[in-house]
């Protein structure tokens, strides 16, 4: 037991090294950086949540913040404990989605560091894993309304008393319920304008969007074959089939104009590529001669 502990602590900082190496190395392009994110999901999948925070946030980090990592160890044991349990049973908002998003966080804000962005941040990575706490499998629309940040309040009031108890400052527990809204995709920009009428500080703005690119990342930034498998998993959680017509549709919506964070917009030139690849791989999928060829074999 405790030479497999070994071995996922050395591969985690392995895999995390290398995609720090690219993420600074202006020469990979996106798509060669995408593919290797891709791959460091599979790299990190016996990585716990809990472990991988601790990878991603340096020594002076922890010092800087004790804390609120603290509060984020605990939190990422909850969480990854409570939906291991199946507590909702999510096919697509669970521990493996969890993981994804905070290596998604890891890239972009290594990427935005090295376009001019502060470095990676305790509280960013604690908000990464907050981000979907106690998520039900729905959406924020109640009783057929959209409810803004319906789902992202719930996630706040999960771990608040954790929070609290690891004796969190208020203004950080602020900061990280304004980042944890921005992943509220829809009428976004209105709705935090109300929530926050003098606007948030640019640190933390740049923060929130780069939550929020994350989190959408793995869904349309990456490669098309990952973008089908994930759609999939939440079509399956909300009950709805696949559409590849669909799926362009809610790209357009909430990326039409691209990423929002500086290390997001590294990966808009991909954003067209994987909805290609999407619309030819269900084509090929779901080929019509190939269909009643097979139909015929089996009548």
């Amino acid at each position: 037991m405790k030479k497999m502990k070994k071995s996922i602590k050395n591969e985690t900082k392995e895999s995390l090294a290398h995609l720090e190496n690219l993420c600074r190395d202006p020469s990979v392009s996106c798509l060669v950086l995408a593919h290797e994110v891709v791959s460091a999901y599979k790299r990190l999948k016996d990585t716990s949540c809990k472990g991988l925070l601790s990878a991603l946030c340096s020594k002076e980090m922890k010092a800087e913040r004790p804390s609120l990592y603290k509060a984020g160890k605990r939190i990422a044991l909850k969480l990854e404990e409570d939906l291991s349990a199946s507590h909702h049973g999510n096919t697509y908002h669970n521990v493996e989605h969890l993981k994804k998003v905070l290596i998604n966080t890891f890239v972009l804000s290594q990427v935005s560091q090295r376009m001019g962005s502060q470095p990676p941040s305790v509280d960013l990575f604690v908000a990464a894993i907050i981000h979907d706490a106690d998520h039900d499998g729905g959406t924020n629309s109640v009783e057929g309304k959209h409810k803004p940040f319906h789902l992202e309040d719930r996630a706040m009031a999960y771990v608040l008393p954790l929070l609290k108890e690891e004796k969190v400052d208020k203004q950080t527990i602020h900061t990280l319920h304004a980042m944890l809204r921005w992943t509220d995709l829809e009428g976004r920009a209105e709705a935090m304008a109300k929530a926050y009428p003098e606007g948030l500080a640019p640190a933390v703005a740049e923060k929130a969007k780069i939550l929020g690119d994350a989190d959408l990342l793995a869904a349309i930034g990456l490669t098309g074959r990952q973008a089908y498998q994930e759609d999939r998993k939440l079509g399956l959680e909300q009950g709805r089939p696949f559409s590849a017509r669909a799926f362009q549709s809610f790209v357009e919506s909430v990326a039409g104009e691209g990423f929002q964070s500086k290390g997001g917009q590294y990966f808009n030139p991909n954003i067209e590529g994987v909805i290609e690849s999407m619309n030819a791989f269900v084509v090929k999928r779901y080929n019509t001669t190939i269909a009643l060829t097979l139909s015929t074999l089996y009548s």
